[in-house]
């Protein structure tokens, strides 16, 4: 219990974390709703950020293998099996399919984990 009318249970496993909220009085609602707001958009920002990290050390290591031995045929013969942050495969494709001026594609899922939807990223 926080303040003595809000009570937090927090609970992690390999899923993620989990948050519950009770709020004994409604007045702290909206305050509570903008906080959880602010929560939700920096972990969405610091995932897209260790994405963005993460896609251009996969490009790195996709560019090295490609100088010896050609492009891969997949992402495990340099990487192993890469997840992004939402514990989605990333997609790889040689040649590129989505931005066909380039030699492969590195694309991530997104959070919804959906190929082909809005919030997919891929490595420019």
């Amino acid at each position: 219990t926080v303040l003595g009318d809000l009570t937090l249970d927090i609970s992690a496993s390999d899923g993620g974390l989990s948050l519950g909220v009770t709020l004994a009085r409604a007045a702290h609602r909206p305050a509570l709703a903008g906080l959880l707001d602010v929560a939700r958009d920096t972990v969405v920002a610091a995932a897209r950020a260790a994405l963005t990290a993460q896609l251009a050390a996969v490009c790195d290591a996709i560019d090295l293998h490609a100088i010896d031995h050609g492009l891969p045929r997949s992402l495990e013969d340099v990487t192993g099996a890469a997840l992004d942050p939402w514990g989605h495969p990333l997609d790889y494709a040689q040649p590129a399919v989505q931005r066909r001026h380039h030699r492969y594609d590195l694309c991530s899922r997104g959070p919804d984990g959906v190929a082909g939807s809005a919030d997919d990223v891929c490595h420019e």
